[in-house]
């Protein structure tokens, strides 16, 4: 519902919407709408009646992820959509350029009882000859509200099985975690594009890894338990990423054919020092534990946390005082190096 207005009090509006979200019936069948308001003060002024669309359809759009679904205009969020916008060009750009500018990184994992790595996040990474280093908190939100987060899961997939390949040359054997969208659930293609791209490189599913987070898993359950068992099925490992920050974690845990959890990382930065955060992360290890789920910290920086992790019984930990994320060129020195020590 987009409405153009100048005066009205927001809880008028509230009220109208009120009404109009009152359970409908046709048919026998009960209808039920939810109305999101984008207000444009237009009032006494000279701008054209498509501009005016224009600025009610962008201020709709965000009123749609507002809580009370409710946003009035303002130029702030012209330019913000602007930038959202060229931003989403470029990015489509560098997803199908020969010469991209993505590129990934790996963050390896270490195995609290034989301090060996034998695993790696891979962290999408993208430089931009316009906008400079892009963070994917910035621009993962836009690909996936755009609906083209599908495209960004696909280059992802294909570079680290690439990756993979090169490792493999050179007798490297390790397994890479892939972070999965909610949108990739509805994706029927995505399981037979990995094993294709597996089969063509001569690897089996055994080194790769797929996290999905809580709230994602929340959001659409059904389709993730039906994507999460056709992954189990092909002999994917599958992780719980960020858990502890959703609100039904118990109650799927019993359903979902996960070998580990991972704990976010808001509960470890300052395990050492919040008592709190460390009660919390004693009751997930032996949540873990009772569900037969490997367990990995995920933000541990510095040796006390560790040790705290390790003596609690936790399997995997992965934060800088292991190693920051790094290009793929540095992977294999990094390990020898490592292995090495």
């Amino acid at each position: 519902m987009v409405v153009s207005c100048y005066g009205y009090l927001k809880r008028q509006l509230f009220d109208i919407r009120k009404l109009l979200e009152e359970t409908h019936m046709i048919d026998d069948t009960f209808i039920e709408m939810r109305l999101a308001i984008g207000v444009v003060n237009n009032f006494g002024s000279n701008i054209f009646s498509d501009t005016v669309l224009k600025q009610a359809s962008i201020t709709l759009d965000h009123a749609v992820s507002q809580p009370d679904l409710y946003h009035v205009f303002s130029e702030k969020l012209e330019l913000d959509f602007r930038f959202r916008l060229e931003m989403l060009r470029e990015l489509e750009t560098a997803l199908t350029s020969k010469s991209c500018d993505l590129s990934m990184s790996y963050q390896p994992k270490l195995d609290l009882k034989t301090r060996e790595v034998k695993k790696v996040e891979a962290l999408i990474r993208w430089n931009n000859k316009k906008f400079g280093f892009v963070s994917p908190v910035t621009f993962i939100p836009i690909a996936e509200k755009a609906g083209l987060i599908t495209q960004v899961t696909y280059w992802v997939i294909n570079q680290v099985i690439q990756d993979l390949s090169h490792w493999k040359a050179q007798g490297i054997n390790i397994q890479v975690a892939i972070n999965l969208s909610v949108q990739d659930f509805n994706d029927e293609n995505l399981l037979d594009y990995i094993n294709e791209k597996l089969q063509l490189a001569q690897l089996n599913s055994d080194v790769l890894s797929f996290e999905i987070t809580e709230s994602e898993i929340i959001s659409d359950h059904n389709n993730a338990i039906a994507l999460l068992t056709e992954f189990n099925q092909k002999g994917f490992s599958l992780s719980i990423d960020d858990f502890g920050t959703g609100y039904s974690s118990l109650s799927y845990l019993k359903n979902l054919p996960v070998k580990e959890l991972k704990i976010d990382k808001s509960f470890i930065l300052k395990l050492d020092q919040q008592m709190d955060d460390q009660r919390i992360v004693q009751t997930i290890i032996s949540l873990a534990r009772s569900f037969n789920l490997e367990v990995v910290a995920e933000g541990v920086e510095n040796k006390e946390t560790l040790q705290l992790l390790k003596d609690w019984g936790c399997d995997w930990i992965q934060g800088y005082y292991i190693s920051k994320p790094m290009p793929f060129e540095m992977v294999a020195e990094w390990l020898s190096r490592h292995n090495a020590s």
